[in-house]
């Protein structure tokens, strides 16, 4: 399954960030996921996430693009991208959907 070519642009920043093909089946017919997170592992990445929030939102992203040491952070650069577009675009209150985590730290991000 491909996503439509006309739409490949808008998935990769004009093909600047490589597509990978990778599915997991985590229904019950593909047995269900072996991952699982408790409350308070999501609780501790939200609270985690609220502070390299701050420090992303005091540092502008780096040209060319690298990674950031603020602190003890060490900032992956899709992290910055993703929070300083959130900050731009709200989603509060939006219906959204994440795919390809299979963590929910980006869900607690946004």
């Amino acid at each position: 399954l491909h996503p439509p070519s006309e739409l490949l642009p808008h998935y990769t920043f004009n093909g600047t960030v490589p597509l990978e093909h990778y599915y997991v089946d985590d229904t019950l017919q593909g047995n269900g996921t072996h991952l699982k997170y408790y409350f308070d592992e999501i609780q501790d990445m939200i609270e985690d996430v609220r502070t390299l929030k701050k420090a992303v939102l005091s540092t502008s992203i780096p040209s060319p693009p690298k990674q950031v040491h603020h602190g003890f952070w060490l900032i992956q650069l899709r992290d910055m991208w993703l929070i300083h577009a959130l900050q731009q675009n709200s989603i509060k209150g939006r219906s959204v959907v994440v795919f390809g985590s299979c963590s929910p730290y980006y869900e607690s991000i946004a």
